[in-house]
């Protein structure tokens, strides 16, 4: 198993694309942002008349840490550490890419939120998306892995004890969206100035998972 952040979105697009006709950004649109009324709020291709109005990113003043030396981890550029001029791109913006979305905190929170209350899946594929298909050690970033089909399982941050049904992605600078089907929470936030962390996204989900748990 290895983590594929461009590659997967290109897998699973292209098998929905040939068994229905229309374009990735054609699939979201119809199945999911339309129904939804989160238009404009989340995107595969951009359409050229939103892009004036998108958020710029930018990249932290201080130096990123120095790519891992190790051979057995291989990270992609963007990985290593990810480039505002890259995600402000008009080109990657307007291209249909299945993995890299466009998108604000309330069209992600919105999309699993919908997932969660059964909008967009059943109860038994949400039983499906939230279970265990792989344990072990991720052959790209040479790390542990709890993997659900296409999701991390589990909340970031969370402890052990702490239910193992959570599954989301965190983002390429910093950003972070989850489902929790055991709370019924549906979390995102999306960061324009890209660091090489998760400490905010770390901060806010301790505090909603105190607020949830009645701590603080």
């Amino acid at each position: 198993m290895g983590y594929h952040s461009y590659t997967f979105g290109y897998l699973v697009g292209e098998l929905a694309r040939r068994a229905t006709g229309p374009r990735m950004c054609e699939l979201l649109r119809e199945w999911i942002t339309a129904p939804l009324g989160i238009e404009g709020r989340l995107y595969f291709a951009a359409p050229e008349e939103s892009l004036p109005g998108l958020a710029r990113l930018e990249e932290q003043a201080r130096p990123w840490p120095a790519a891992p030396d190790s051979g057995a981890v291989i990270l992609a550029p963007w990985e290593n550490r990810p480039s505002a001029d890259f995600g402000n791109n008009g080109e990657i913006l307007g291209a249909d890419i299945p993995s890299v979305g466009i998108a604000t905190a309330h069209g992600l929170a919105a999309m699993y939120n919908a997932v969660l209350q059964g909008r967009l899946v059943d109860s038994a594929r949400l039983a499906e998306l939230s279970a265990l298909a792989f344990e072990g050690v991720d052959q790209v970033f040479g790390t542990p892995a709890r993997m659900a089909l296409g999701f991390p399982i589990g909340r970031m941050g969370a402890s052990p004890e702490e239910n193992r049904t959570a599954f989301g992605w965190p983002g390429g600078g910093g950003s972070y969206a989850y489902a929790d089907p055991a709370r019924g929470v549906a979390f995102a936030l999306t960061k324009n100035r890209l660091v090489p962390n998760f400490d905010t996204a770390l901060s806010v989900t301790t505090i909603l998972a105190g607020h949830l748990t009645g701590t603080r």
